[in-house]
């Protein structure tokens, strides 16, 4: 949540010190991202955070629910974290819902509450949050919890992929291939394991390269692209790419051995 903040100068300590609640966060801000060590201090940015949120200011309650969870400045103290990320999640900002969203769906400072959690999700989903539209697509998606809806799961996903959200990118990818919740449509799944596959998604590394084993989806089969995907997907951790290789190894080694009978 912290962003890049101005100088400290004397007026605006001035209105922090007067109860100004804009000031607080700012100069607490400050004290959490200057580069200047003079400057930079996060227990003042704390003290400074916790006026503005006895004022209920939104991003300095989600700012002091991520110093707690990661014990930063403070004891690390869960229960805290989670208690300030719902408060500030109810005062309206989107990215602690996501992270109130996430405390409830891990257990993280509260109960595991699932009904709860996809509550956060789909309210922060609302609000334009690529994160929360890709576990809200995935939610409808597995149909575990919500129940299963290919359509829903790929409006979401690709909300999602237009932010450049890389799972969901794969997800789409997924979709078009697989014709879950639109057309089956393999170049465009190509397209989107492309996308995620450059930002290191391992699934989309994974499929990637059976598409240029088999020749699929637009492209020509390309054995050499294929072997360098699939060791790529392995670094990943891909658990298919290793068994996959091994296939592809063993495959070319038989047709040696018949070429040279």
């Amino acid at each position: 949540m912290l962003n890049d903040a101005n100088q400290l100068t004397p007026d605006l300590l001035a209105k922090a010190a007067q109860g100004d609640i804009e000031a607080n966060y700012k100069v607490g801000l400050i004290y959490a991202t200057s580069r200047d060590a003079e400057n930079h201090s996060i227990r003042k940015a704390i003290s400074y955070f916790l006026k503005a949120a006895e004022q209920n200011h939104a991003r300095a309650l989600c700012n002091l629910g991520y110093f707690y969870s990661q014990g930063e400045g403070v004891e690390q103290n869960e229960v805290l974290s989670a208690d300030y990320f719902r408060r500030s999640a109810e005062a309206g900002l989107p990215q602690a819902m996501v992270n109130v969203a996430i405390c409830y769906d891990r257990g993280r400072g509260v109960a595991i509450d699932k009904e709860k959690a996809v509550a956060w999700y789909i309210r922060a989903a609302e609000e334009g949050m690529a994160d929360a539209q890709y576990n809200v697509g995935l939610l409808y998606y597995v149909g575990d919890i919500l129940e299963k809806d290919y359509n829903k799961a790929f409006f979401y996903f690709q909300k999602a992929a237009d932010q450049m959200h890389t799972d969901a990118s794969y997800s789409l990818g997924l979709c078009y291939s697989l014709g879950h919740g639109v057309e089956k449509d393999e170049k465009l799944a190509v397209f989107y394991y492309k996308l995620a596959a450059d930002r290191n998604q391992p699934n989309a590394v994974y499929n990637l390269a059976l598409y240029y084993l088999y020749g699929m989806g637009g492209l020509e089969g390309d054995l050499n692209e294929a072997i360098s995907l699939l060791n790529k997907a392995i670094l990943l951790g891909n658990k298919k790419a290793r068994g996959m290789l091994r296939e592809v190894e063993e495959t070319i080694a038989k047709l040696q051995k018949e070429e040279g009978l």
